[in-house]
């Protein structure tokens, strides 16, 4: 799996999360299933930004919290 594509697939999953949990608050009926899908699509979150958000290189998680740099900020490595 490439950078930008577990990228866009960590980013996906936080985003349907979110939107999980707000649609658990207007779906009364489905309050439950909401949750629990929410929690499981953010663990798949989890899961792609710890085990495949890496550097090619040095196998070091890259940061999360911002855009994918055009080196990785531990070995300097070029990334795209």
């Amino acid at each position: 799996m490439n950078l930008n594509f577990a990228r866009r697939i960590k980013n996906f999953c936080y985003v349907a999360a979110c939107l999980l949990s707000v649609a658990s608050f207007v779906l009364v009926e489905t309050r439950t299933l909401c949750l629990i899908l929410a929690v499981i699509v953010m663990a798949a979150g989890i899961v792609v930004s710890f085990g495949f958000y890496r550097c090619p290189s040095c196998k070091r998680p890259l940061p999360t919290n911002e855009r994918l740099p055009k080196t990785c900020p531990h070995c300097g490595e070029a990334l795209r």
